[in-house]
């Protein structure tokens, strides 16, 4: 993981689909990615995406919203969800994704839990894990993908550029700290504990 990998393709986008992808879940030999077959993980990622979406006040023709997806005000770069972590002595490791940029810089942070997790209830459990980094101010700004981080089975890209933008390699950070791995819930800790809907904005359909 502490490599930048060179993609090749007409447009930053589609050369986006030629990264590697990996999941932080386990699987038997001859089983299918997804809940059903998943054994376990013992990495929690965390994506901070860093944008939110807002209306532009154009109106596509069957007259919903159009939206895009903009820089959320407050935050947070690398460095600082790493010295928070740090901070907290929590094993982790960090890197800037493909779409980071300096202006809005996003990355995946990978924490390692103290032993394997089942896929049950892994919603709960997800947010429990949360809740013990201290994560509250970028979690209520929207700063991270709450839909990535809920589902056990998700996939990400490794860190990546395109060739056409070499200088986007000298950009790509990697960071780490060696400390205590995360430990999951008991079934104590999770007695009542839910998990509010994921807000979505008032205009969309």
């Amino acid at each position: 993981f502490g490599r930048a990998y060179e993609v090749h393709g007409p447009t930053k986008e589609e050369a986006k689909r030629n990264l590697p992808a990996f999941s932080p879940a386990a699987y038997p030999p001859d089983g299918v990615r997804g809940d059903r077959d998943l054994e376990g993980l013992q990495i929690f990622m965390l994506d901070f995406d860093n944008m939110a979406e807002r209306p532009t006040g154009e109106t596509k023709e069957n007259g919903e919203p159009v939206f895009r997806k903009v820089p959320i005000p407050g935050a947070p770069t690398l460095g600082e969800i790493h010295e928070h972590l740090t901070g907290l002595g929590v094993t982790h490791f960090g890197y800037h994704s493909y779409s980071s940029t300096p202006k809005c810089e996003r990355f995946r942070i990978m924490v390692l839990l103290d032993r394997p997790s089942s896929a049950g209830n892994w919603k709960v459990i997800s947010e429990w894990l949360l809740s013990q980094l201290k994560l509250d101010q970028w979690r209520t700004l929207g700063c991270l993908d709450l839909g990535a981080m809920h589902r056990a089975a998700c996939l990400y890209f490794p860190a990546g550029y395109w060739s056409q933008e070499p200088e986007a390699k000298d950009r790509i950070q990697f960071v780490s700290h060696v400390g205590t791995p995360l430990a999951l819930p008991t079934d104590g800790d999770l007695v009542g504990m839910t998990v509010s809907p994921t807000p979505i904005h008032p205009l969309r359909p």
